[in-house]
């Protein structure tokens, strides 16, 4: 696995194997929601970079379908990225590797990985990492769930005791989430001909 990498080189993982106008829009598309060179941004966590692309393409009228193909568009490029080394692979789901990081965590005590998994989705899309968990948040997040009291007592006491969560370090889940993710590159699972008219598997990846 290689050190910290630049966005730019990221998207270069998938030269000559995406359509090269459909990369060339997720690049400007990417340069308008980050406000740069892709150059100069340095991909820790690309769940990040996923949430501002999709907070800027909300904020200048985006359909939903368009949003979430491009979306999808930038999830394949990651997923290429990683099975070419340059990134380890990403959760399987809509959350940041903090989150990850704290479901890993989960294996230790009794907590429901299903809860937690929907907490992750739901706190990601709100920008909120584990460590910023409050029992309002908690609360707004169960208000339509039938979650007792109890039970979001116990998750705000096992967040409270992820004292460091280490986002960049090597998680239990890394190659777990690796194998699956070379098996899905291996079968192309997904064909972005559906979404995006090109003949190239990559969502899968």
């Amino acid at each position: 696995m290689m050190g910290p990498i630049d966005l730019e080189k990221v998207l270069s993982a998938s030269d000559g194997k995406v359509h090269r106008r459909k990369l060339e829009m997720l690049k400007q598309k990417l340069e308008d929601a980050l406000g740069g060179s892709l150059s100069t941004q340095v991909v820790d966590d690309p769940m990040f970079i996923r949430f501002r692309l999709v907070e800027y393409m909300r904020s200048q009228g985006t359909s939903s379908g368009v949003m979430q193909s491009v979306e999808q568009l930038f999830m394949g490029v990651v997923r290429r990225a990683a099975v070419e080394g340059l990134l380890p692979a990403p959760p399987e789901g809509p959350w940041t590797r903090l989150w990850q990081a704290a479901l890993d965590a989960s294996k230790e005590h009794k907590v429901s990985k299903a809860m937690l998994r929907s907490l992750a989705s739901w706190s990601t899309a709100r920008n909120l990492s584990p460590l910023e968990i409050e029992m309002k948040h908690l609360i707004m997040w169960s208000d339509d769930l039938k979650i007792s009291k109890k039970e979001l007592s116990f998750i705000e006491q096992f967040l409270k005791r992820l004292s460091s969560l280490p986002k960049s370090a090597v998680l239990p889940s890394d190659t777990f989430l690796m194998d699956r993710l070379r098996k899905k590159a291996l079968q192309g699972s997904v064909n972005t001909k559906k979404h995006f008219q090109v003949n190239d598997r990559i969502d899968g990846v």
